[in-house]
């Protein structure tokens, strides 16, 4: 703990509603904690909170349902915009393993709701990385750096696209697989043969 009481490591913060953001915002900024926002379903409703404590907000995703029945229908998808507007830095996390592969069509989501495209790729690299202060090792390709990176075949925050090199620590990595094994094999699997016409006169 002593790190996090130094201020040298943040504490993160897994709150969705605004209660609940307000309370542990208060209480990390009365002890001077450093802070980050993990969730923040509700975090719209402090953005003024949080935008006058410079606390970060790791959003969950965008393709979800609003918590509270009375919120706009289209809130998780336009809050991203709306959060970097008031100058409250952002990043995009999936929040579990089952949907991690879904996270750049999460951040791509919110373009169309308001948030530039800039803006959503830095919230899922530049932004995830300073946030954690992993900076250092990730989020940008520089020299030094570790070298994680995909090479894709269109925009990287589009569904469509299809991410055709992986990179780890600078090496190119097998991205070979027991979907992608299940797909080679029935794909070249027989398939019916064409009924044949008859003719009658």
């Amino acid at each position: 703990m002593i790190p996090v009481v130094e201020g040298r490591l943040p504490v993160l913060l897994v709150a969705n509603d605004k209660r609940a953001i307000r309370s542990g915002v208060n209480f990390c900024v009365a002890h001077h904690l450093k802070v980050i926002l993990a969730g923040g379903a509700e975090a719209w409703k402090e953005k003024d909170l949080l935008q006058m404590d410079g606390i970060p907000v790791i959003l969950g995703p965008t393709l979800s349902v609003p918590p509270q029945e009375d919120d706009p229908y289209d809130k998780p998808m336009t809050q991203p915009s709306e959060l970097v507007a008031a100058g409250i830095p952002i990043a995009f996390a999936s929040f579990d393993t089952a949907f991690s592969r879904r996270l750049a069509q999460q951040a791509g989501t919110a373009v169309g709701y308001g948030l530039s495209h800039d803006e959503a790729l830095r919230a899922v690299t530049s932004n995830a990385a300073k946030m954690l202060g992993l900076d250092g090792q990730f989020g940008t390709i520089e020299v030094g750096k570790l070298g994680n990176l995909i090479v894709t075949n269109g925009d990287p925050l589009e569904i469509r696209t299809q991410v055709k090199y992986l990179f780890i620590k600078g090496r190119l990595t097998s991205m070979d697989n027991r979907q992608q094994q299940l797909y080679e094999e029935y794909s070249h699997r027989p398939t019916a043969a064409t009924p044949a016409t008859v003719q009658t006169q």
